[in-house]
């Protein structure tokens, strides 16, 4: 598990410096001039190497959806995790909290693989596999790929429910 969120400052500091803006790639923008490069209505935050946004208050870094999640519904996400329905990559801010197993369940497919959950076994086979809770599940070998592929999906929306990421089949 990640270490615990930063709590964040209060509302009341949060909604007098920032505002939603869907267009500024962090989702905020200042509501006035905070410095000799931040300036009223630009899009604030800095992109980190992990691909998230960041906000300096007061010192103190911040996630930028954290702020956005707290701007759109008045609510300090706490110690949830702060989840992007559409993944951190997409534009729009469809944020929900959730707990640490459901936003690792919403990754999307590594890097170079086709399909999540499935891999070419030395037998030749499709093996579609899923985790939850730490625990992992193999769902079956297959002749296909794609067959793998869909029976992870099957899978994936009983364990996973909405935060179930699916392949996407031709």
């Amino acid at each position: 598990m990640g270490k615990p969120a930063r709590p964040l400052p209060s509302l009341e500091l949060l909604k007098e410096r920032f505002y939603i803006s869907e267009d500024s790639p962090s989702g905020l923008r200042n509501k006035r001039r905070l410095s000799s490069r931040a300036g009223k209505d630009e899009p604030t935050g800095c992109r980190h190497s992990s691909g998230y946004y960041f906000v300096r208050i007061e010192g103190v870094n911040y996630l930028a959806h954290r702020i956005a999640y707290a701007l759109l519904t008045d609510e300090d996400p706490g110690a949830s995790e702060v989840d992007h329905e559409l993944g951190k990559d997409v534009d729009g801010l469809k944020l929900r909290k959730a707990t640490s197993s459901q936003n690792n369940c919403n990754a999307r497919p590594r890097k170079g693989k086709r399909f999540k959950g499935v891999r070419l076994m030395p037998n030749r086979r499709w093996r579609a596999e899923i985790a939850k809770d730490k625990k992992s599940y193999h769902i079956g070998y297959f002749a296909t790929e794609e067959e793998a592929a869909a029976a992870y999906n099957e899978k994936a929306l009983e364990l996973h429910g909405d935060f179930a990421v699916l392949n996407i089949l031709e």
